[in-house]
C-alpha cells in the first residue's frame, strides 16, 4: 500500500507539472487613419500553438488585444492576423507585443512588429535567429561582390570570405547547445542547422539536459537524428539541373532510417521514375498526393514508378502526413527542408514540383502532371 500511495503521489505531480505554462499577451495595434484593410476594433486575432494542436483568440477592442492560455510545456505559437503573422516562443511568462501598420511603398501597406519580454526561452531563439539572419546578409554581399569582380583573384578572395561566413553559422549552433542546454528553444533550433548531420549534431544532443531531451523538441530532435544516423555522408550536388540532365547519386533515407542511394541502378528497375517532391506543411502537395493514389496502378503498368521526396524538417510532421494521405509509394528524404542538396541542385523555387527520370539516370521531364504526364507514358510505350 506503501508503494501505491508513492506512485499516485507521482503521478499526480507530474500532472501538476504539466500543466504549468500560463503565459500572457498584451497586444497593442496602431494604425494609420483611413486605411480600411487595417486591422479595425471587432477583428479577431488567433494564436495558434501547433505541436500541442492548441488555438486561442482575442477580439480587438479600444486598438488592443489580450490572450492569456496555458499550454503543457514550452512551445512555439504564431499570432495570425490579416494575412500576416507574429511568431512567439511561449513559456510562463507576459509578452507585450505591437502590430504597426506602416506605407512601404504607395498603396501598400504592411504591419511591422514587436514585442518585449522578460522570457528567457523566447529572447534566446528571437536574438539567435536575427544574428543568424545578419550573418546570411553578410554573406550575400560577399557574394555579390564576387559576382561582380573585377577579376578572378578579387571574385576568389570575397568567395573565401562567404566561406568563413559559413563556419560561423554553422559554429553557432553548437556553441548554443553548449550555451544554453536548459532551454527548450536550443532543441527547437537546432535541426535547422545547414551541416545538421547525426555525426555533427549527436554530441550537441548530449549537452541536453534531460528536461529538454523530454521535451517536445528534444524529442523530436533526437527522432531526426535517429533517422539520419547512417546518413553521415550527404551528397552535394552543385550543378543546377538546366546545367545537366542527368540526376547524380543522391543519399536518402526511409521513414524508418533506412539509407537508399538513388543512383543509375536505383534507376534501371522501372522504365520511368517519378520523383515527387513534397512536404507535409504544403496544401496543394497533399492534394497532388490524392490524385497520384488514384493513378498509381495505372502509371506502374505503363512502367512508371512513383517515388516521394520530402521537403520537411521534422519526421513527426512527415510521417503523419504519409499516413493521413494514404501513401503507399516509397518516402525518402534528408529531413533538410529547403537545405536539401536535390533542392539546390534543381534550383527549386517551389512545391508542388516534380522530376520525370529515365532508367539511365536522365531528367526527361520536371512539373510534369496530369494529362501530360498520361500523354508522355502513351507517347513512350
Amino acid at each position: 500500500m506503501k508503494y501505491l500511495k508513492l506512485i499516485l503521489v507521482f503521478i499526480l505531480f507530474s500532472s501538476a507539472i504539466q500543466a504549468q505554462v500560463v503565459f500572457e499577451i498584451r497586444g497593442e495595434v496602431k494604425n494609420l487613419s483611413g486605411i480600411t484593410s487595417a486591422l479595425n476594433n471587432g477583428d479577431t486575432i488567433f494564436l495558434a500553438v501547433s505541436k500541442q494542436k492548441k488555438t486561442f483568440h482575442s477580439v480587438i477592442k479600444n486598438n488592443t488585444f489580450y490572450i492569456k492560455g496555458e499550454i503543457i510545456e514550452p512551445d512555439a505559437g504564431m499570432l495570425e492576423f490579416k494575412g500576416s503573422g507574429l511568431k512567439f516562443f511561449l513559456d510562463s511568462s507576459v509578452y507585450n507585443a505591437q502590430l504597426i501598420l506602416k506605407e512601404i511603398s504607395p498603396g501598400r501597406y504592411v504591419y511591422e512588429t514587436a514585442i518585449q519580454t522578460n522570457s528567457r526561452i523566447h529572447n534566446t531563439w528571437h536574438n539567435f535567429v536575427n544574428n543568424q539572419v545578419a550573418l546570411y546578409q553578410e554573406k550575400a554581399q560577399y557574394l555579390n561582390k564576387a559576382d561582380s569582380a573585377i577579376n578572378e583573384t578579387s571574385a576568389l578572395a570575397y568567395k573565401k570570405k562567404a566561406a568563413g561566413i559559413d563556419s560561423l553559422i554553422r559554429n553557432a549552433y553548437t556553441k548554443l547547445a553548449k550555451d544554453a542546454p536548459d532551454n527548450p528553444a536550443t532543441a527547437y533550433l537546432l535541426p535547422a542547422a545547414p551541416d545538421f548531420s547525426y555525426k555533427n549534431y549527436i554530441a550537441s544532443y548530449n549537452e541536453l539536459s534531460f528536461k529538454i531531451k523530454s521535451s517536445i523538441y528534444g524529442k523530436e530532435l533526437f527522432e531526426k537524428l535517429k533517422l539520419l544516423k547512417n546518413l553521415d555522408n550527404p551528397t552535394d550536388l552543385k550543378l543546377a539541373a538546366d546545367e545537366q540532365k542527368t540526376i547524380p547519386s543522391i543519399n536518402v533515407v526511409d521513414t524508418l532510417g533506412k539509407v537508399e542511394q538513388l543512383n543509375k541502378k536505383f534507376y534501371t528497375r522501372q522504365r520511368f521514375t517519378l520523383i515527387e517532391l513534397w512536404a507535409s506543411w504544403c496544401g496543394p502537395c497533399r492534394l497532388i498526393n490524392i490524385e497520384l493514389r488514384g493513378k498509381e496502378n495505372e502509371y506502374a503498368k505503363k512502367g512508371l514508378k512513383i517515388i516521394g521526396f520530402s521537403l520537411d524538417n521534422g519526421v513527426s510532421s512527415w510521417k503523419k502526413a504519409i499516413r493521413e494521405d494514404k501513401i503507399r509509394w516509397p518516402q525518402y528524404s534528408d529531413l533538410k527542408a529547403t537545405n536539401s542538396p536535390l533542392a539546390k541542385f534543381l534550383n527549386l523555387k517551389e512545391i508542388p514540383a516534380n522530376i520525370l527520370v529515365d532508367q539511365q539516370g536522365n531528367i526527361v521531364g520536371r512539373n510534369i502532371y496530369g494529362e501530360q504526364l498520361e500523354q508522355f507514358l502513351k507517347s513512350n510505350n
